[in-house]
């Protein structure tokens, strides 16, 4: 098999459970990069390969803790409105803007047998956007980069 021309990192979520009011959230990785000639650019190369297989990893790890803390919120939610219940009516996709990149994640939508009206409680209960949600932590980053640049003008 050839080697990769790009670094290819795959993420493997073996286990994805809560446990004494914890998210415990285990993955395997699987990182394949070029190996770069011995020369003055090996330590930089490998740093952005290894680099680009973290940022997959924090990605997966994200997107699987985002829908474990669905999963929950549907489950304490499972009484609908009145007490009648709820029915599960597949999922939505959904994005977040990160500091490790965008990641996709799939929330679930229900009808309540009450009323017959559907939602998304993770759009209710995190109060997120419409569309694309930036997380707190690339606001922060952003706001750094900006008040740093500013400040050497």
């Amino acid at each position: 098999m050839p080697a990769p021309l790009e670094p290819q990192a795959t993420v493997t979520a073996a286990t994805v459970k809560t446990q004494d009011h914890h998210l415990i959230l285990q993955a395997q990785i699987r990182l394949e990069l070029p190996l770069p000639e011995h020369d003055a650019e090996l330590p930089g190369r490998l740093e952005a390969g290894i680099e680009h297989g973290g940022q997959v990893l924090k990605r997966r790890l994200f997107q699987q803790a985002v829908e474990q803390a669905d999963a929950e919120l549907i489950l304490a939610r499972r009484h609908g409105r009145d007490g009648r219940g709820i029915t599960c009516r597949g999922t939505t996709p959904y994005t977040f803007k990160t500091v490790f990149g965008t990641v996709r994640v799939r929330r679930r939508r229900i009808e309540h047998r009450a009323d017959g009206t559907t939602e998304v409680p993770a759009a209710h209960a995190w109060q997120t956007p419409r569309q694309v949600a930036l997380t707190p932590g690339l606001r922060h980053a952003a706001c750094d980069g900006l008040l740093r640049d500013s400040a050497r003008q």
